[in-house]
């Protein structure tokens, strides 16, 4: 197994550090609903812009109500507006908002120092920071729906090429206050 330490001389407090698993208020989905007399052709332009979900006839007037499905912007508004009388449109547009989790940042940045490893696959010797990281649906290691690796070989393209074990920030900080 390689070990790959953290360059002492590189440890420094990171000026954008942020604890993790803040809350954070963000833009959810958009909710826009309609209620009109007859289908404006501003709705009926695009087949698929308009759920319709309840329309009752009473003489010969409907009342037709649904949700619009296309993006909402300034044209769209535009048509809106100068329809709206016309049919008896009604717009009720409501943003959403929902929580998110952030992840935050690091307390401390720093860069590992680099040393020789070498392929168990095919023997090659190689610096540690010419790693390659290789993604896949199929994990070749336990057969999972996902996979990743960031020490692939870059010879021969072996997916974990060598063991390795990166120091923490807290052992190199330990290390580095003896």
């Amino acid at each position: 197994m390689y070990f790959i330490p953290i360059n002492l001389k590189s440890i420094r407090k990171n000026p954008d550090y942020s604890p993790p698993d803040i809350m954070q208020d963000a833009p959810g989905n958009q909710e826009v609903t309609f209620s009109c007399d007859k289908l404006p052709p501003c709705l009926v332009e695009d087949e698929n812009c308009v759920i319709i979900e309840w329309k009752e006839k009473d003489g010969e007037k409907y009342d037709i109500s649904g949700n619009i499905l296309i993006k909402i912007d300034t044209d769209f508004m535009k048509s809106i507006k100068k329809e709206s009388k016309k049919y008896n449109l009604n717009v009720n547009i409501q943003c959403h908002r929902i929580e998110v989790s952030a992840f935050g940042s690091p307390l401390y940045l720093f860069k590992y120092k680099n040393i020789k490893v070498k392929c168990k696959e095919c023997s090659k010797s190689f610096m540690s920071n010419e790693f390659k990281s290789f993604e896949t649906d199929g994990c070749p290691t336990c057969g999972c729906g996902y996979g990743y690796t960031y020490t692939g070989c870059p010879h021969c393209g072996e997916w974990d090429c060598c063991e390795v074990k990166y120091e923490t920030v807290d052992d190199a900080l330990e290390r580095k206050n003896k």
